[in-house]
């Protein structure tokens, strides 16, 4: 799977997300993997400030540097990516946010606009994506995730993974399929137990 990039719809991202990448890529990798990667990617940036917006095309261009330089596979970067950001970055970085979410599985997905919306109040330009949770069953969820931006497939994975370790389930990913009324919306259907 390839990350692309739309050069007529410029979006962005917050130097927070890059910033969560480098220290993700410096912990794993230490810090001359992590000058590797800028050096790859051409973006001529090492440090971000969080509060500054950057192109889309920056963070595209440092995750294709990583895989690169990592000798890894985008969808495994991604993943653990999204995992850290779950983990690592939200507790640190807006943590009470993530406090407002709930604490149990289902209602933390089903929150999770509502705290983009509440995020926007720090970060006003921010371009979050949609999540729409819907409990099936007992221990069934269908996640509705619309998006904008292409190639997140891996990284939502890692969101969700993150979300159950943060709850204390175990969660698994049975099925994702596209959403045709979003160029790059998926649902996802998930498993989880206590």
């Amino acid at each position: 799977m390839e990350l692309e990039t739309r050069n007529s719809l410029k979006k962005y991202m917050y130097g927070l997300v890059n910033s969560a990448l480098r220290s993700l890529v410096i912990k794993n990798h230490g810090l001359e993997a992590w000058e590797k990667v800028v050096e790859h990617s051409g973006v001529g940036i090492s440090d971000f400030e969080a509060m500054e917006p950057y192109s889309d095309e920056v963070t595209y261009g440092l995750v294709g540097a990583a895989v690169t330089v990592l000798e890894t596979d985008v969808t495994e970067l991604l993943f653990e990516f999204g995992v850290y950001w779950i983990e690592e970055t939200g507790p640190q970085q807006y943590g009470e946010f993530l406090d407002m979410c709930g604490k149990d599985f289902p209602g933390f997905l089903s929150n999770l606009d509502a705290m983009h919306s509440r995020i926007q109040t720090l970060f006003p330009a921010l371009q979050p994506p949609s999540f729409s949770a819907q409990v099936l069953e007992n221990g069934k969820i269908r996640l509705e995730y619309l998006s904008e931006r292409p190639g997140l497939e891996y990284f939502v994975r890692g969101l969700i993974e993150g979300v159950a370790g943060r709850t204390g389930v175990r969660a698994k990913v049975d099925a994702v399929q596209p959403i045709d009324t979003s160029p790059h919306g998926l649902e996802f259907l998930i498993s989880y137990s206590e």
